[in-house]
């Protein structure tokens, strides 16, 4: 057990590490609960004889309260897995429908088609019916989050190919596609009350838009709010042969710059330990629903409240424990993540390296370093601990490690947090001064200027990236 873990709420921490592995072999031991209930039993006698011989009943409440853990990380799992109904809109894969519904995502272009989810509410002849639907349907006419539409189409099953699609598909709960969906507004107002956060997250984009040019403009808006689409293939290319796709998720770079910034303009202000969290909460909450909730900034966004509630009842922070936790109420909300969702993966590697490997990577680079370089190797061993930590994943899932990452790091990564300060705050300003925005904005176009042409120059030697 990692070292500064369990020493308070341990009981509870244990059943979080059993729900964990609950979850990661339930896929192994599904067709096994039997013979695994069996097993387990069996040990729980075992394990209470010895308890109770050697008067150490705190080993039998432990292992218990780990093995309740494990049991109701395999019931949670089970209790994910979707098994299609008539009230089920995949129940009907293979016909040809019609229904009402509404969009619940913001649309991406893909090639020529644009796709969305829509989430149904009954069939046009009144039958009520549940469920999410991927759709491909024209560009035209222009569709936004929260309309209401009427969809026609044929609903078709997700088709795995070089990976497993229905899984992917699945921890969004869609298990029905439509391709060359009919759609028209069903003239209804949009009632989610998601909406008028997507249109004020639009605006933000627009602004960036109007200011810095492109592809600069479209630099910006992924490294703020993690999205990606709008940024040409050419240079998503480059970004991935150079292992910098990351820099276009919203990370804990983001969530923490966030959560930092306001609370330090929180705390000046005179407001108590309380009103600060629950301001920092509900912000970091905001955030991460206007991103569009991918797991890194999930797992960021559950790990930056826990660490500012523990500062506000005034208690130091196990990281261990805290993430321990992030992962295991991640996993309660929805099983599928562990398995089905690589930036979830990714991002948890990435952070356990970076705890664990990189004051070793450190010591070692010290040594060969000067010690005036100590911020040299500060970056180099985060660096490579997080893709160290993260290669497993991402040789298993893309068959591709970068090999010129490291080095791309050093001369990108540090620049991230002060490009996201700068930003930030331009935003305001730019909104105030419209017509002072390009000024405005100069210092973020000169940064994801500086960030294009690096990654463009080291991502031109063949052996930039390293396929098994």
């Amino acid at each position: 057990m990692p070292e500064g873990a369990l020493k308070k709420g341990g009981v509870f921490l244990l059943f979080c590490l059993g729900f964990i592995a609950g979850v990661a072999l339930y896929p192994l031991i599904k067709n096994s609960l039997f013979y695994l209930s069996l097993f387990l039993v069996s040990w729980f006698i075992i394990i209470f004889i010895y308890s109770y011989v050697k008067k150490k009943l705190i080993i039998f409440i432990n292992i218990v309260c780990f093995i309740l853990g494990f049991i109701s990380g395999i019931w949670r799992y089970e209790m994910a897995l979707h098994y299609p109904t008539k009230l089920d809109i995949d129940y009907y894969i293979g016909q040809s429908v019609k229904f009402y519904g509404e969009v619940i995502s913001e649309p991406k272009l893909k090639d020529k088609t644009v796709e969305l989810d829509v989430r149904v509410n009954k069939f046009i002849d009144g039958q009520l019916v549940k469920g999410i639907v991927r759709l491909r349907t024209n560009p035209f006419p222009q569709l936004f989050y929260g309309d209401q539409v009427k969809v026609a189409c044929r609903l078709q099953a997700p088709e795995n190919t070089e990976f497993n699609y229905q899984r992917y598909l699945a921890r969004y709960n869609i298990y029905s596609l439509c391709f060359n969906a009919k759609l028209e507004s069903a003239d209804l107002a949009p009632t989610n009350v998601l909406v008028g956060l997507i249109k004020f997250k639009q605006k933000i984009i627009n602004l960036i838009k109007i200011n810095i040019g492109e592809p600069e403009a479209s630099l910006v808006s992924p490294i703020l709010f993690g999205a990606s689409e709008e940024i040409d293939d050419d240079i998503v290319n480059i970004f991935r042969r150079t292992g910098l796709t990351h820099i276009m998720a919203v990370s804990g770079f983001n969530v923490s710059i966030l959560a930092l910034g306001l609370g330090y303009v929180l705390f000046a202000c005179g407001f108590s330990r309380r009103i600060v969290f629950s301001l920092t909460t509900i912000t970091i909450i905001v955030y991460v629903v206007l991103v569009g909730l991918p797991a890194s900034a999930i797992r960021a966004g559950v790990m930056s409240i826990l660490m500012i509630y523990s500062l506000t009842v005034g208690r130091l922070a196990r990281i261990i424990n805290i993430i321990i936790l992030t992962a295991a109420g991640t996993l309660i909300v929805n099983p599928l993540l562990l398995a089905a969702d690589i930036g979830w993966q990714l991002s948890f590697l990435a952070l356990l390296g970076l705890i664990y490997l990189q004051p070793l990577i450190n010591k070692v680079l010290e040594k060969i370093l000067f010690k005036k370089l100590n911020w040299l190797s500060q970056i180099l061993s985060a660096t490579l601990a997080a893709q160290i930590g993260t290669t497993p994943v991402t040789l298993y899932n893309f068959g591709q490690v970068s090999l010129i990452s490291p080095l791309a790091n050093i001369l990108v990564v540090w620049l991230i947090p002060v490009f996201t300060a700068v930003t930030i705050v331009a935003l305001p300003l730019a909104a105030i001064l419209p017509g002072l925005g390009n000024i405005i904005f100069l210092p973020s176009f000169f940064m994801a200027k500086y960030v294009i042409w690096v990654v463009t120059i080291l991502a031109q030697p063949d052996w930039a990236m390293l396929h098994i």
